[in-house]
């Protein structure tokens, strides 16, 4: 186990940046996430943690040990960084045992036939794979040779635990299972560990903290309950779950509140935010499930309107509707099902996100 640090990480592939001014410190024996779209850098990052890219700039360094440093000139090959790596893949061995599979980072690096047996099978217990040591990949399923490649990473206790969206390959019921064993295993381990990965939902069950990254660059870090319920930037609200955008311009402020105006005129009401003006434009946004039909707001709740329902769908839980307000179309969720085509609803200003426009 070892703090993480990452300083200014620069990596470019021709004239495109994949990795802008990465920065980042995670603690020992923390789980931190890099979420984000495909080519957003969260990969790249990841690789050059692992020593399979060299950045441009910047430093990496686990605990004392400096993996990386573009001053200095340092830049440890892969094998002198004990760092454990599980990709996307698995990239087991076919024609090797789970055993063989396992134990072949400990035959590299010349640990006694005595430690080896010692370390695979207490591995092979931590991962729940006991007794399978004889069978090869093709006879288990997906989620024991999941398990297989994580037990290769471990066997030899790395320093620092690197995930490329090992969980990608399972279905989805499967997929479930395996990031509630996966958490549970990295906090009996404490190793500190990287995840990759584009799942919202896995970011959210498995992380202590989240960072969202677009274009190279990290644009929020945080618990997952900040990252989804106080997200910083647009683009981190819409990425983390759907969400409703409203354009408008900040009317008035009123302590912890102001008055936001939309296009068509209407005036709701929203948390007040950091250097928000009279006359500043800004972007509002709502989450569907957080949008309710007006029979659960009191008499004299603020933000509640009339809208034309432009469509909906039952999805099992609750009904999800499209409505139409003169500013545009906006989904939102209810237990309860619409009869006929307008609806009256209406949502908390507490639940409301509020940016202010560049």
């Amino acid at each position: 186990m070892a703090k993480l640090l990452i300083e200014n990480l620069q990596k470019r592939f021709g004239g495109v940046k994949a990795i802008d001014g990465v920065t980042l410190t995670v603690a020992d024996g923390e789980f931190v996430t890099l979420l984000g779209p495909s080519g957003c850098g969260k990969t790249t990052t990841l690789n050059c943690l692992a020593g399979l890219e060299t950045p441009d700039e910047g430093t990496i360094r686990v605990g004392d040990k400096v993996f990386f440093d573009s001053g200095r000139s340092i830049d440890l090959p892969p094998e002198s960084r004990n760092a454990g790596l599980v990709f996307q893949s698995y990239a087991l061995w076919p024609h090797k045992t789970v055993g063989a599979n396992i134990d072949l980072p400990l035959r590299l690096r010349k640990y006694s036939e005595k430690e080896i047996r010692e370390r695979v099978e207490n591995v092979m217990k931590v991962v729940e794979l006991s007794g399978l040591e004889k069978r090869y990949p093709h006879e288990l399923s997906g989620g024991q040779q999941q398990r297989v490649a994580l037990a290769r990473a471990l066997v030899y206790e790395p320093s620092i635990l690197l995930l490329d969206e090992p969980l990608s390959n399972l279905d989805a019921k499967l997929r479930e299972r395996a990031r509630f064993w996966l958490r549970q295993i990295q906090k009996r381990i404490g190793t500190t560990t990287i995840y990759v990965t584009h799942d919202q939902l896995e970011s959210l069950a498995l992380s202590d903290r989240i960072a969202v990254m677009k274009d190279g660059k990290i644009l929020q870090i945080g618990s997952p309950t900040e990252i989804f319920e106080k997200p910083s930037v647009p683009f981190v609200a819409d990425f983390m779950g759907t969400n409703n955008f409203f354009e408008g311009t900040i009317q008035s402020l009123e302590g912890d509140r102001m008055v936001f105006r939309l296009a068509n005129g209407r005036e709701l009401i929203v948390p007040t935010i950091p250097d928000a003006l009279p006359g500043k434009k800004a972007t509002m946004a709502i989450r569907p499930q957080n949008v309710q039909l007006a029979s659960a707001a009191g008499a004299e709740a603020p933000n509640v309107f009339t809208v034309k329902v432009v469509g909906g769908q039952y999805l099992g839980t609750y009904y999800e509707y499209i409505v139409n307000d003169a500013d545009g179309d906006f989904l939102f969720h209810t237990r309860k099902e619409i009869h006929g085509d307008q609806a009256t609803v209406y949502f908390d200003p507490a639940e409301c996100s509020v940016f202010l426009k560049q």
